[in-house]
C-alpha cells in the first residue's frame, strides 16, 4: 500500500506528465535570431584587431539625422501638453590613405556593425573626425581596399549579442519552471493536501 502511495507521488510530481513548453521555446528562438547575427558581427569585427593600421585624412563626413517624432500630439500632464522628441543619428564618412603606395578611399566606420549605429556613437564620432583630420584606420591586408575607421567589434553586434543572449536565458529559465510546473497554467499539487 505505501509503495502505490509512493508511485502515486512520483507520477504527480515533477517528473509526472510533462508540460508544455512551447512559449519557452518561442523565447529561445526569438532570441537565437539576434544572437546569430550578434555573433557573426563580432566575429567580423574581432578579425580587425589583427589587421594593420594606417594614417588616414578624412576627405567628408556627415552627421545624418532622421526624426522619428510621433506625429501625435504628444502627453498630457496636467495643464501641460509634453511633446516627446525622437531623434535618430548615423555617421557617415569617407577616408583617404595609401597602402603599398597607392591612394586609396574608404567608408567604413565598424566592420560587422550589420547596417546598425549606435546613436549616440554617431554624434562622438561626428565630433571627433572633422574634415581635414587625420586619424589611424584598420586595412585588410588581404584586401587594401577594404578598411574601417575603428577597430574592434561594432556596438551593434554587442548589443544584438547581448539582447539575443539574455532572451536565450530567458527562455531557458521559463522551459526549467514550465517542465517543473511553475507558470504553465497547469495547478501545481503539493504532497499531503
Amino acid at each position: 500500500m505505501a509503495r502505490m502511495g509512493g508511485a502515486g507521488r512520483r507520477g504527480s510530481g515533477g517528473r509526472g506528465a510533462p508540460h508544455s513548453t512551447g512559449m519557452a521555446w518561442t523565447v529561445i528562438v526569438i532570441g537565437l535570431l539576434p544572437l546569430g547575427f550578434g555573433l557573426w558581427g563580432l566575429k567580423l569585427g574581432l578579425e580587425t584587431l589583427r589587421w594593420p593600421r594606417v594614417e588616414a585624412e578624412i576627405v567628408d563626413e556627415r552627421l545624418i539625422l532622421r526624426d522619428d517624432t510621433p506625429s501625435r500630439g504628444g502627453v498630457r500632464v496636467g495643464h501641460v501638453q509634453v511633446r516627446e522628441r525622437t531623434e535618430f543619428a548615423a555617421f557617415a564618412v569617407i577616408f583617404r590613405y595609401t597602402v603599398a603606395g597607392e591612394t586609396r578611399l574608404a567608408a567604413g566606420v565598424e566592420r560587422g556593425d550589420l547596417g546598425l549605429q549606435n546613436s549616440a556613437k554617431s554624434r562622438e564620432l561626428h565630433d571627433a573626425h572633422p574634415v581635414g583630420s587625420r586619424a589611424m584606420v584598420v586595412v585588410d591586408p588581404a584586401d587594401p581596399a577594404d578598411a574601417y575607421l575603428l577597430a574592434g567589434p561594432s556596438s551593434a553586434a554587442k548589443m544584438l549579442t547581448g539582447v539575443g543572449a539574455a532572451l536565450v536565458l530567458i527562455g531557458l529559465w521559463m522551459r526549467s519552471l514550465m517542465r517543473r510546473g511553475i507558470g504553465s497554467g497547469a495547478p501545481v499539487r503539493h504532497d499531503g493536501v
